[in-house]
């Protein structure tokens, strides 16, 4: 092997080592690659997906258990895993659970959106649980995959050679049951929300897509759930304006609202009884509602996701950070862009031209006649006349 190529697959090793040393996931192995390249290593353009690095992983614990080295317990524990990795019916439910956890995933994604509302979250349970069941029977994509690039001829996967090449009925038998618990637990988790009676009023009312479109269906239509809602909530109402015998008198503003629902059912949006000045006008009691209906606090997402992230930043080893310097990196960390479409040229000329008598490392006498870098936000660039060396 040549010795730039050798150095190469050095540094891919390392980097798939710091992966499992750091607990990272394997699809982070190509982005780590990528981020090296950026600044300047030349990693080569081979071994650079996941199946790598899980390769890298492999060998690291065939040499620990071949070689012997370290104590007793270490090379028992890298024989055992190393075993586990070559197993077919380990692989076989990782992979079940991989596709639990991507339904899994779109639920929880579906719960940390800003905009969720009542009757959004109740479809999203309802097609988690609906996806789940169908797992006890139908393989999921990630399993379909794997079984497809599985040569059973020659018992391998990507080239690693894997043991016990059969499923039997145990194993079918045990994902009906890990489905089943996981199924158990949402229900447990969500169906008080489900039951609900302020809960179930509100999604109803806010789905209008699904109001009857028979004028005598629609006559009666959540009556009971609207005197409800408005029983429990009318000190905040009235304490809003809300005028509540207008909306349920017998030729109230709930039914003029029904009967608009009833005729534009097939463009109306929530929304909009925001947005046009007459709709605002006309509905002003039922805004109110509808407001309050959609201001419930169903997910605390955004909320822990700051207190996580300063959880990140502000570390036991960091506890100096003033407060400005925390909100900085908070808002790097939480709203500034990708890496990819992070601007280096804006910042340097900003950090150049911000007239620092002292810049760490630097010798003014030494730069001199140095050009600023091409901003793309400024339509115009600056000669070398413009640049402030002080």
């Amino acid at each position: 092997m040549e010795k730039e190529n050798e150095d190469k697959i050095k540094k891919l090793i390392t980097t798939a080592y710091f992966i499992c040393k750091h607990e990272k996931p394997f699809t982070d192995f190509q982005r780590l690659i990528e981020l090296q390249e950026v600044n300047g290593l030349d990693m080569g353009n081979f071994y650079r997906s996941d199946n790598a690095c899980r390769r890298v992983l492999l060998a690291h614990f065939e040499h620990i258990r071949e070689s012997r080295s370290g104590s007793a317990e270490v090379q028992g524990r890298a024989t055992f895993i190393s075993k586990k990795l070559k197993h077919y019916k380990f692989l076989y439910i990782v992979f079940f659970f991989l596709d639990i956890l991507k339904v899994l995933s779109v639920l929880s994604l579906k719960f940390q959106q800003d905009y969720l509302t009542l009757s959004a979250m109740f479809d999203a349970i309802s097609t988690a649980n609906l996806s789940l069941i169908e797992l006890k029977t139908v393989n999921g994509k990630e399993l379909t995959n794997v079984l497809a690039t599985v040569d059973s001829q020659n018992s391998t996967y990507k080239d690693i050679q894997l043991s016990n090449m059969s499923i039997d009925e145990d194993s079918t038998r045990q994902k009906q049951v890990i489905v089943d618990l996981i199924v158990a637990t949402l229900d447990n988790r969500f169906e008080p929300m489900e039951k609900d009676p302020v809960l179930k009023a509100a999604s109803l009312i806010l789905s209008f897509s699904e109001w009857p479109q028979d004028r005598n269906d629609l006559a009666t239509y959540k009556n009971e759930e609207m005197a409800y809602l408005l029983e429990n909530f009318h000190e905040i109402l009235e304490r809003n304006g809300c005028n509540l015998d207008a909306i349920m008198d017998q030729n109230g503003k709930w039914k003029d609202f029904k009967a608009y629902i009833g005729r534009h059912k097939a463009t109306v949006a929530v929304e909009n009884f925001f947005i046009y000045p007459d709709l605002k006008r006309r509905f002003f009691n039922m805004i109110l509602v509808l407001e309050l209906l959609l201001s419930f606090p169903l997910s605390s997402a955004v909320c822990e996701r700051g207190f996580f992230a300063m959880k990140r930043v502000k570390t036991d080893w960091r506890s100096s950070l003033k407060p400005e310097m925390l909100i900085i990196l908070l808002f790097i960390t939480v709203e500034g862009p990708e890496l990819n479409h992070f601007e280096t040229n804006s910042v340097f000329n900003h950090w150049w031209s911000s007239g620092r008598q002292k810049r760490p490392g630097f010798n003014s006498h030494e730069f001199i006649g140095l050009r600023a870098l091409p901003d793309p936000d400024m339509e115009q660039t600056h000669s070398d006349d413009d640049i402030d060396d002080n």
